[in-house]
């Protein structure tokens, strides 16, 4: 479900560059409002994405017992790993706490792998690295693509190179929620080599 009010904020119809987004039902239904800066940073400080949606809809909606994270709370971040290796067919390095977020690797047994960081819901990164370890494909969250619609969060096929194309993504920055694509992507390029 995607809220829109052409290709502006869903609020005041300024330039919107982000959105705020959730995935309800078990990943049944998406939910995107584009947003402007400002109005970003108000979804931010929401409880929920459903109380932004309220507010748009003028609504009222009292969800007192859910918590609001920006991040994949520590605690989850081995089990879920463990769970996106498995599903990807990989083995996972220990995850590794650095100032910019969490970082694991995931080994196929063909050689590609997925090095994963993150940080928070809005400041991630998936890297696809050949066998040669040169990376291939990049998802990430960064703003550096404004012309990119659904952003920030966009991928690069062919990183750092003469064909590099940039496009949306539609990831969410939860492993949980993106294997699917990853497992597409790393499956498109293991069959692509000889």
């Amino acid at each position: 479900m995607i809220y829109s009010r052409g290709d502006g904020c869903v609020f005041c119809g300024s330039p919107a560059p982000g959105f705020a987004g959730t995935t309800i039902c078990e990943g049944k239904l998406f939910l995107q409002l584009p947003v402007c800066p400002t109005h970003l940073e108000a979804a931010k400080a929401a409880p929920t994405v459903l109380s932004v949606l309220a507010e748009l809809l003028h609504a009222q909606i009292d969800l007192p017992l859910l918590q609001k994270y920006d991040h994949i709370p520590d605690e989850y971040v081995v089990p879920i790993i463990n769970f996106i290796a498995e599903k990807l067919a990989t083995t996972a390095s220990r995850p590794e706490k650095r100032k910019n977020g969490w970082h694991t690797t995931l080994a196929r047994p063909s050689g590609w792998q997925w090095v994963l960081r993150l940080r928070a819901l809005h400041d991630y990164a998936y890297m696809l690295l050949d066998p040669n370890k040169k990376e291939q494909h990049r998802i990430d969250s960064a703003p550096d693509h404004p012309d990119v619609p659904f952003g920030p969060s966009h991928q690069h096929d062919r990183p750092n190179s003469k064909k590099e194309r940039v496009s949306p993504s539609f990831t969410y920055g939860i492993p949980l929620f993106d294997v699917v694509l990853l497992n597409e992507i790393v499956t498109r390029f293991e069959q692509k080599v000889p």
